[in-house]
């Protein structure tokens, strides 16, 4: 039941802050490498914008890509394990 809840709220806020890890990657890349390396990283080496972000991070200490663009899956996996609890909890049968 939590799952069904939330599971509106949550795509709108997935799709969103993916989309805004999308911009901010493709902005650095468009910085580092120019258009080539932003056509590149879309259509030949997606694996390119898998590691942008963490590029960023540890050459030039940007660590907002990184934050943004894993933040989906970090929110996934804790209302993935919230919700295993509550369903667990809530079927519990009462020992009388």
């Amino acid at each position: 039941m939590l799952g069904r809840m939330f599971a509106g709220p949550l795509a709108i806020v997935y799709i969103g802050i993916s989309l805004w890890g999308f911009i901010l990657v493709s902005q650095y890349i468009y910085g580092e490498f120019g258009w080539l390396g932003v056509l590149v990283g879309v259509f030949i080496l997606p694996i390119f914008y898998t590691l942008a972000p963490l590029y960023a991070g540890f050459s030039d200490g940007y660590w907002l890509p990184a934050m943004v663009c894993y933040a989906p899956f970090l929110l996934m996996i804790i209302v993935s394990v919230l919700a295993a609890a509550f369903d667990s909890f809530s079927n519990r049968k009462s020992i009388d």
